[in-house]
């Protein structure tokens, strides 16, 4: 099942929890309580959304008022933003988005927009914060879900807030990988660490005085990383990519020796 659903009763916002196996139901589409607005909400769970939810706690913010909602990258990710985070937005909430380059604003690319229907959508249903994301956590509904979502949330995330590199090793320069993602919410972090070993990854975790990381060290998580979850991100693809251009003979030695 890759599919969960959500729901809404009069228009109160809620996720139900299904005993009997643990999944989410959901309620009808809150668009019923907007009937003058296009914007169409997401009534079940699915990979893409789980994906987008991924991406919002990396690039997004929620405004505390006024329903804005911002979602903003580097420069350097523009590829990605304007072939898949566009249609995205737009399959899963009928939006379309108007990209942006901002340069006075340290170079990032982007949307912003308001609209009611999915500020209540974010807050209320999937349990997302406003204001800053200092204390952000892994939305329950998320982490109650099936791998397929969970892999799909960690895409979103690790695209917009994570980081591949290559540490130089053994004589080779930009040698040997790891995955990260750095933040100032401990729970996050935490939560994320939980998640990956519970997708079979050997993932560790650490705190520092002012924030949290969760990494992937070696040649095994990543060649599952990029078999089981992959990447939307083209920049971070094409490093992935030319890491196996470089060093053809290791990547099907390790693939080999892992079975993948």
């Amino acid at each position: 099942m890759e599919s969960v659903y959500l729901g809404i009763r009069k228009n109160k916002l809620k996720a139900v929890k299904l005993q009997e196996n643990n999944k989410y139901l959901g309620l009808a589409s809150l668009t019923e309580g907007f009937k003058n607005s296009s914007v169409r909400l997401p009534t079940k769970l699915t990979p893409e959304l789980g994906e987008e939810i991924g991406i919002h706690i990396g690039d997004g913010h929620l405004s505390s008022n006024r329903y804005r909602y911002k979602l903003f990258g580097n420069i350097d990710e523009s590829e990605y933003y304007e072939n898949f985070v566009a249609g995205l937005y737009q399959r899963l909430y009928n939006i379309n988005v108007r990209l942006e380059k901002r340069e006075r604003d340290g170079n990032i690319i982007g949307f912003e927009f308001c609209s009611k229907p999915v500020w209540i959508f974010k807050t209320k249903t999937i349990g997302l914060i406003t204001g800053r994301k200092d204390n952000v956590s892994v939305p329950i509904l998320i982490l109650n879900s099936n791998p397929a979502i969970l892999r799909a949330f960690v895409r979103g995330l690790f695209d917009t807030d994570g980081n591949l590199y290559f540490q130089s090793r053994y004589g080779y320069k930009n040698y040997y990988p790891l995955i990260s993602l750095t933040s100032k919410s401990k729970d996050l972090c935490k939560s994320t660490c939980e998640i990956l070993t519970k997708l079979g990854f050997k993932a560790n975790y650490y705190t520092t005085r002012n924030e949290a990381v969760v990494q992937l060290y070696g040649y095994e998580n990543l060649l599952k990383y990029a078999s089981e979850i992959g990447w939307h991100n083209t920049k971070q693809l094409n490093r992935f990519l030319d890491w196996k251009k470089r060093f053809p003979n290791l990547v099907e030695k390790k693939r080999a020796a892992i079975g993948i």
